[in-house]
This record gives structure tokens, sequence and C-alpha cells, in this order.
């Protein structure tokens, strides 16, 4: 048994070992940019962090397709090479605990956002309240006592 077949198309030319062997690489390459982002993150280093993205989503992609090869070929990857199945499952495993670190680091930078945004809304608010506010009544005309309550809007911002 050859443990390849022929279809160029979906990426299964390879043998099985050797499409295994791929799979590890890009598996690896794909934690080490997620580790470097990680870095990032905890540097604060917003510019960088932003700069990053295009490589990390080069990355995933490549790991996209390569996982989508093996998803394919999953027959055929019970019979390859016990000691590369084993080399796939302890980097897919190593990958998910890299990947849970990075997960943390983004909801904490989305955390220092969401506060950051906050601080700015509420200097605008109270910014805005400082100079002559105006309001409208039940009956839509302009109040312009100085009881009248003060009006604001806010906006939703994600990050």
């Amino acid at each position: 048994m050859t443990n390849h077949t022929a279809d160029p198309a979906s990426g299964a030319s390879k043998p099985i070992n050797e499409a295994l062997r791929e799979m590890i690489t890009v598996a690896r390459a794909l934690q080490s940019v997620y580790e470097e982002e990680t870095q990032i993150l905890k540097s604060t280093d917003g510019k960088a962090f932003l700069a990053f993205q295009e490589r990390k989503s080069e990355a995933a992609r490549a790991y996209q397709a390569a996982i989508s090869t093996l998803i394919l070929r999953k027959e055929e990857v019970k019979t390859a090479d016990p000691a590369l199945r084993e080399e796939l499952r302890a980097t897919q495993s190593h990958f998910s605990k890299v990947i849970q670190v990075n997960l943390e680091q983004l909801n904490r930078m989305r955390k220092c956002t969401d506060r950051l945004g906050q601080t700015i809304r509420n200097a605008a608010i109270r910014a805005a309240q400082e100079k002559s506010t105006f309001s409208y009544g039940d009956n839509g005309r302009l109040n312009t006592s100085s009881n009248s309550l003060r009006v604001s809007t806010g906006v939703s911002e994600t990050a």
C-alpha cells in the first residue's frame, strides 16, 4: 500500500507520512506566531500588535489548509507512522496550551481597551455637561430652564 492519492487539488497527492510532517511543521510555525504575539501583548505594544496581524493571518491560513487536507485523509492518517501520529498529537496538545495563554493575554488587552474607552466616554460626557446643555421636553420644545434634565447619548465601541 502506497498511502497516498493523486488528487493535487486537495493537497492529498503527498504520501500520508509527508503530509503529517508538513502538518507538524505548520502547527509549530503557527504556535511560534502565537507565542510571539503573546509576548507583544505582554509588552502592551499596540502598534506592534496591529502590525503583527497579517503574519498571524498568513500562518493561520497555512494551518487551516494543512488541517483540512488531513481531515479529508483521516482514514489514511490511521495507517501513518505511529511515531508521527504521536508527534502530531503532542504538537497539537502543546499548541492548545500556547493558544490558551494567548487568549488570556488577548482578553486582558480587551479589558484594558474597554476601560480606556469608558474613561474617554465619561470624560466626554463630563466635559459636555460642564458646558451649557440643552434638553427637549415631552412636547419636543427646547427646555431652557436650569432645572432641565441633562440628556447624554452613548456610543457602543468594540476594539
